[in-house]
């Protein structure tokens, strides 16, 4: 699809705005569909301790059971022309092992390595949450491999930067040399398909493309019941035993962090398209 010219620039607080319109879409759409849904990650925390985003965080992150998360990118393109879902499976320039929902009359440039040849709009993640295999052996196979493949998609795009030590740059130049015959959408679309490895029903789930690796591991029944909870002044679907995962993440999640680890984490210009307000 060709873009339209970007014309008008839009500020952090309009930006929040344009993904809890992503995020409103996709919880009536999940619920019209009867699909699962959470909160996840950072927005969870924002849920609980401010009943909104975290007040230096810009993003949102929701999560689905394998079926629903299937389900979703099978079906929701179909659906809408303003919001598109994009992930390794239906675009082979995505980068990322997960999901995004972007707002197709938007433009978003941030130094990330999600999309390589087009610039793609505002957006929200979504992740699927996988079955464990209940065999150690198996799981500890699972994991090496996803964590490879994870390593491979971080050297191929992290930059070099003169702000690094030269042995630093040396050994990250290295590495990128050593990734160079394997695709960013290779990579994505592997640990995509590895993390589908197990059927189900087992004693654990984790969401595996999340980054906190076996800390993401837990009992299959803290994912099995959700409820509403305020968010922005809107109510969306949070885990009922939010405790336990976010505690198994995070550690003291109602603790505010040192005054000078609250910044976002991102870097980016956004701006609508011509017309596409």
């Amino acid at each position: 699809m060709k873009r339209r010219l970007a014309m008008t620039k839009i500020g952090l607080d309009e930006l929040k705005e344009i993904q809890l319109q992503i995020l409103k879409y996709l919880h009536d759409y999940c619920v019209e569909n009867k699909l699962m849904y959470f909160l996840a990650g950072g927005t969870l925390i924002g849920a609980v301790r401010h009943h909104g985003y975290i007040p230096w965080d810009d993003d949102i992150d929701i999560m689905l059971p394998r079926r629903d998360y299937d389900e979703l990118i099978k079906k929701f393109n179909a659906k809408n022309g303003r919001y598109k879902i994009y992930c390794p499976e239906n675009y082979d320039s995505y980068c990322l092992p997960y999901a995004k929902i972007c707002d197709e009359n938007t433009i978003l440039k941030e130094q990330s390595g999600a999309f390589k040849g087009r610039d793609f709009g505002i957006n929200i993640d979504v992740f699927p949450l996988d079955c464990i295999p209940d065999d150690d052996e198996i799981k500890d196979r699972l994991l090496k491999k996803i964590t490879f493949y994870r390593n491979v998609l971080e050297l191929k795009n992290i930059k070099l930067s003169s702000n690094r030590s030269f042995k630093r740059n040396f050994i990250l130049a290295a590495g990128k040399a050593a990734t160079v015959f394997i695709p960013h959408h290779y990579a994505a679309l592997k640990i995509s398909t590895l993390i589908k490895h197990e059927k189900g029903p087992t004693k654990q789930r984790a969401c595996l493309v999340g980054a906190y690796g076996r800390r993401e591991i837990l009992d299959s029944d803290v994912f099995n019941e959700t409820q509403l909870a305020d968010f922005e002044g809107y109510q969306f679907y949070i885990l009922k035993r939010y405790d336990d995962y976010l505690s198994s993440l995070y550690g003291d999640y109602m603790k505010l962090p040192d005054e000078e680890k609250r910044v976002s984490h991102h870097k980016f210009e956004a701006y609508w398209l011509e017309g596409g307000r």
